[in-house]
């Protein structure tokens, strides 16, 4: 359960269990700055689930505890061995953790302002407000606060950042 505000919710692609049914795990980000994921998962038929859903869970700290920072997003990578979630926030950091290794993020990727003289923002600081892997797993892109679009490459475990799209290139013009 989050203690406060829910911003988005993200459902995992699914796995299959050993009887072949599909499970998705799901990632709950809220104001504190956390990423909550239940510890168990959902049955794709929740009709025929047993149980009610546990109240365990396991709680990703996108941002410091005590800090002001609001965790705004976060999205399940595809296609991965391993659970992998990137979360972004009002620190203008993206993130990656292991759910398994729930402790510190594998990734931290700071965000700055762009430095474009094209920009329409004037004081818009590079919050992310959203994040979309591509279909193989390989990209993620971070909708940031100034209208730009940054494009970051997952290695493994690790995120690396190779290009912005500002507004002249299909980047937004106001944000």
């Amino acid at each position: 359960q989050c203690q406060d505000e829910i911003n988005q919710l993200s459902f995992s692609f699914p796995k299959r269990n050993k009887d072949g049914c599909r499970n998705y795990q799901l990632a709950a980000v809220d104001d504190c700055g956390e990423v909550h994921i239940p510890s168990e998962c959902i049955s794709q038929d929740l009709a025929s689930q047993q149980s009610p859903i546990s109240s365990k869970h396991t709680v990703l700290h996108h941002a410091e505890p005590g800090s002001h920072t609001i965790a705004s997003c976060a999205e399940f990578r595809p296609h991965v061995n391993g659970v992998y979630v990137a979360s972004g926030g009002t620190d203008c950091m993206v993130k990656l953790f292991d759910v398994t290794k729930p402790k510190r993020a594998t990734a931290s990727i700071h965000i700055k302002p762009a430095e474009s003289e094209n920009t329409t923002q004037i004081c818009n600081p590079p919050f992310i407000h959203s994040l979309q892997w591509s279909p193989s797993g390989r990209l993620l892109a971070a909708g940031v606060g100034d209208g730009s679009c940054v494009i970051l490459r997952g290695e493994g475990n690790r995120l690396i950042e190779i290009g912005r799209l500002g507004y002249d290139q299909g980047g937004h013009g106001s944000a």
